[in-house]
């Protein structure tokens, strides 16, 4: 941003690129993934009492799998018409 040189006018905002960049180094990339999770959970996901909050939601399958059942539905009925 210090390159940044431009004018706004009254009421106009600039919303930047949020950037997660996380240094690791090691053979197995699932120490990374892990890392990257932990890291995730502690500063990035809501906490109610000192734990984070999560999501109970109705059905067998996780709301992920309803998400992407319901999205491929919506995409092949978009791509037979």
């Amino acid at each position: 941003m210090e390159l940044t040189h431009l004018k706004l006018r009254p009421g106009e905002e600039i919303r930047t690129p949020r950037v997660l960049l996380l240094g690791w180094q090691g053979s197995d990339f699932l120490d990374g993934q892990n890392l990257l999770r932990r890291f995730l959970l502690a500063h990035h996901m809501p906490h109610q009492d000192g734990r984070p909050v999560t999501l109970t939601t109705p059905g067998p399958e996780p709301p992920l799998a309803r998400h992407e059942a319901s999205f491929g539905s919506r995409v092949s009925s978009v791509s037979e018409s």
